[in-house]
């Protein structure tokens, strides 16, 4: 029965329609309220010489899709633990972020829970929850093809944030076929012109465009203890179990 099993599994990947270069693409993402997706986030930051190792969770809900398609989401930071100067302590909640983003994944509105601890300014928050999302095309794509939007720069007035995002083909990860998506952000971030540049790699499940892992860096990203740069990992966990009634007697 093992075998059958596997061998039934191995000819549902062989048959499955793997696109050639040249076969356009309808990239979505399908989200519903309620949704629930926790990562595991693992980074090395470094700013002002000291460099900081952080192992994190977090939780990302669905609180609304709406007509237009926007969807809505609140990000919750579960804890973990941060390492620098050779010592390991245990880190407090971060803030909630709250954050409305358009069909094609654009963020139109960004709001921080003002109850909880933050570290960097809301606008920087803001600007790393664009680097740390990928954008939709507004059409079909295929592979090598590179599509760009402009959004609304929260450090700076009268400028954009870059966004561009690229197709880069499909992978194969322990038997679970990923669609592979580049997505680089450029923002200036003050008034002599210093730049934000980001660059990610998103794994996604083709049927959900969901991510399932994500991994890059960014340099150049303002606080209050100086310029922040990091290299970034993210791995989709297994979902929560569902909680069981109790059995009556």
């Amino acid at each position: 029965m093992g075998n059958t099993f596997l061998t039934a599994a191995a000819l549902a990947i062989a048959l499955r329609p793997v696109p050639t270069d040249d076969a356009l693409i309808n990239l979505a993402r399908t989200r519903k309220p309620g949704d629930a997706t926790r990562y595991q986030v693992k980074a090395v930051a470094e700013v002002g010489g000291l460099e900081v190792t952080i192992d994190r969770t977090v939780r990302v809900d669905v609180k609304e899709v709406r007509e237009n398609g926007d969807v809505v989401t609140i990000t919750s930071d579960l804890g973990g633990k941060v390492s620098a100067m050779g010592q390991e302590i245990a880190s407090p909640k971060l803030s909630r972020l709250n954050a409305t983003t358009d069909k094609l994944g654009r963020l139109t509105k960004f709001q921080r829970s003002t109850d909880e601890i933050a570290i960097l300014s809301p606008e920087s928050e803001q600007l790393l929850a664009i680097v740390q999302d990928y954008t939709l095309p507004d059409k079909p794509v295929k592979v090598g093809d590179t599509w760009t939007h402009e959004l609304a720069n929260p450090l700076v007035k009268d400028a954009k944030i870059t966004v561009k995002g690229t197709l880069k083909g499909e992978e194969t990860v322990d038997g679970t076929v990923q669609r592979l998506i580049r997505h680089t952000v450029e923002a200036v971030v003050d008034a002599e012109g210093s730049k934000v540049k980001a660059d990610m790699l998103f794994y996604v499940d083709p049927t959900t465009g969901g991510p399932i892992r994500f991994e890059g860096k960014a340099e150049g990203v303002p606080t209050q203890y100086g310029t922040l740069n990091f290299t970034f990992k993210a791995l989709l966990l297994k979902p929560e179990p569902t909680p069981q009634p109790d059995k009556a007697p």
